[in-house]
């Protein structure tokens, strides 16, 4: 009998190899340092979904007596991003998660989530301050 040659291994570009070292990073920290991360993204998931709730509900819904309901809405979106990010990157309780290609999705969404947030604020700083 003999072995068939084994395939070569993918060649990593350098944005693999930083999501790859992201999830190791993430998946190392421990239980508390998991749940911070799940509720940074949140958070930024929120934020970046305020204003489209916003919008659209001034534009085609707007009533006095109902202006809470875009509040209720991003908090409903967050809460549903923090419970994704608790299953998969946190895990449930004397659960040790793996790191899977969901969790992968969420943690590389969620960093691009976070730069956009960051980015947006340094934009409105820079804007108020020297009034472009």
């Amino acid at each position: 009998m003999t072995k068939k040659p084994a395939a070569p291994a993918a060649r990593q570009t350098p944005l693999s190899h930083w999501i790859d070292g992201m999830i190791r990073w993430t998946f190392q920290l421990s239980r508390i340092g998991r749940i911070l991360v799940c509720a940074v993204i949140a958070l930024a998931a929120t934020l970046t979904i305020r204003p489209l709730i916003d919008l659209i509900y001034l534009n085609n819904f707007y009533d006095p007596a109902t202006v809470i309901v875009p509040a209720w809405i991003a908090t409903a979106v967050g809460i549903a991003v923090y419970a994704l990010g608790w299953r998969l990157v946190v895990g449930i309780a004397g659960e040790t998660p793996q790191p899977s290609r969901f969790a992968a999705y969420y943690l590389v969404l969620g960093a691009g989530l976070i730069v956009y947030v960051l980015a947006l604020t340094v934009y409105g700083l820079l804007t108020a301050v020297f009034e472009v």
